[in-house]
Protein backbone atom coordinates (compact mmCIF):
# COMPACT_ATOMS: atom_id res chain seq x y z
CA UNK A 1 0.00 0.00 0.00
CA UNK A 2 2.30 2.30 0.85
CA UNK A 3 4.29 2.09 -2.60
CA UNK A 4 0.74 3.01 -4.67
CA UNK A 5 0.78 6.03 -2.10
CA UNK A 6 4.14 6.66 -3.22
CA UNK A 7 3.73 6.25 -7.06
CA UNK A 8 0.39 8.31 -6.87
CA UNK A 9 2.24 11.30 -5.22
CA UNK A 10 4.92 10.70 -7.95
CA UNK A 11 2.65 10.97 -10.92
CA UNK A 12 0.39 13.71 -9.41
CA UNK A 13 3.68 15.58 -9.27
CA UNK A 14 4.74 14.64 -12.98
CA UNK A 15 1.03 16.09 -14.05
CA UNK A 16 2.23 19.50 -12.14
CA UNK A 17 5.57 19.60 -13.88
CA UNK A 18 3.97 19.28 -17.10
CA UNK A 19 0.99 22.16 -16.24
CA UNK A 20 3.81 24.20 -15.19
CA UNK A 21 5.08 24.37 -18.65
CA UNK A 22 1.63 24.75 -20.69
CA UNK A 23 0.16 27.30 -22.31
CA UNK A 24 -3.41 26.75 -23.37
CA UNK A 25 -6.98 28.67 -23.42
CA UNK A 26 -10.24 27.05 -23.08
CA UNK A 27 -12.40 29.81 -23.81
CA UNK A 28 -11.93 32.99 -25.66
CA UNK A 29 -13.32 36.40 -24.89
CA UNK A 30 -16.26 35.93 -27.18
CA UNK A 31 -16.93 32.57 -25.64
CA UNK A 32 -17.52 33.97 -22.23
CA UNK A 33 -19.50 36.59 -23.77
CA UNK A 34 -21.91 34.28 -25.13
CA UNK A 35 -21.98 32.44 -21.60
CA UNK A 36 -23.92 29.26 -22.70
CA UNK A 37 -20.50 27.05 -23.06
CA UNK A 38 -19.36 27.93 -19.89
CA UNK A 39 -21.27 25.37 -18.29
CA UNK A 40 -19.55 22.75 -20.42
CA UNK A 41 -15.82 23.60 -19.74
CA UNK A 42 -13.79 22.61 -16.92
CA UNK A 43 -14.21 23.99 -14.20
CA UNK A 44 -12.57 24.32 -9.87
CA UNK A 45 -14.21 25.07 -6.80
CA UNK A 46 -13.20 26.54 -3.74
CA UNK A 47 -14.73 27.27 -0.32
CA UNK A 48 -14.85 30.20 0.77
CA UNK A 49 -14.96 31.78 4.36
CA UNK A 50 -18.69 31.35 4.91
CA UNK A 51 -18.37 27.72 3.80
CA UNK A 52 -20.10 28.54 1.32
CA UNK A 53 -18.96 26.24 -2.59
CA UNK A 54 -17.83 28.78 -4.97
CA UNK A 55 -17.36 27.32 -8.74
CA UNK A 56 -15.10 28.67 -11.41
CA UNK A 57 -14.75 27.84 -15.12
CA UNK A 58 -11.27 27.63 -16.60
CA UNK A 59 -10.39 30.31 -18.80
CA UNK A 60 -6.51 29.71 -19.67
CA UNK A 61 -3.37 28.17 -17.93
CA UNK A 62 -0.34 29.92 -18.72
CA UNK A 63 3.18 28.30 -17.34
CA UNK A 64 1.23 26.64 -14.13
CA UNK A 65 -1.07 29.93 -13.93
CA UNK A 66 -4.73 28.94 -13.88
CA UNK A 67 -6.83 31.67 -15.29
CA UNK A 68 -10.59 31.62 -13.79
CA UNK A 69 -14.18 33.52 -14.14
CA UNK A 70 -16.99 32.53 -11.36
CA UNK A 71 -20.07 31.17 -12.02
CA UNK A 72 -21.73 30.91 -8.68
CA UNK A 73 -24.20 33.02 -7.14
CA UNK A 74 -22.48 36.23 -5.94
CA UNK A 75 -19.30 36.15 -7.88
CA UNK A 76 -20.75 35.25 -11.28
CA UNK A 77 -17.79 36.91 -13.24
CA UNK A 78 -15.18 37.57 -10.65
CA UNK A 79 -11.84 36.49 -11.91
CA UNK A 80 -9.59 34.61 -9.75
CA UNK A 81 -6.10 33.15 -10.49
CA UNK A 82 -5.45 29.42 -9.02
CA UNK A 83 -1.79 28.02 -8.48
CA UNK A 84 -1.21 24.34 -9.36
CA UNK A 85 0.19 23.17 -5.85
CA UNK A 86 -3.23 24.22 -4.37
CA UNK A 87 -5.08 21.43 -6.26
CA UNK A 88 -6.09 18.23 -5.52
CA UNK A 89 -4.88 15.32 -8.16
CA UNK A 90 -8.55 14.60 -9.24
CA UNK A 91 -8.59 18.64 -10.16
CA UNK A 92 -5.09 18.10 -12.40
CA UNK A 93 -6.60 15.18 -14.04
CA UNK A 94 -9.30 16.81 -15.18
CA UNK A 95 -6.96 19.83 -16.69
CA UNK A 96 -4.96 17.32 -18.35
CA UNK A 97 -7.84 15.74 -19.56
CA UNK A 98 -9.88 18.45 -20.94
CA UNK A 99 -6.06 19.89 -23.09
CA UNK A 100 -7.01 17.85 -25.68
Amino acid sequence: MENLIKEIYTITNKFREVLKTTNHVFLTQEEIDDWDIIWDMPRLSNVNKYSYYDEYVIVSIVNGVINTIGISEGDSGEEKVFDLDDLSTDELIMIIENLN
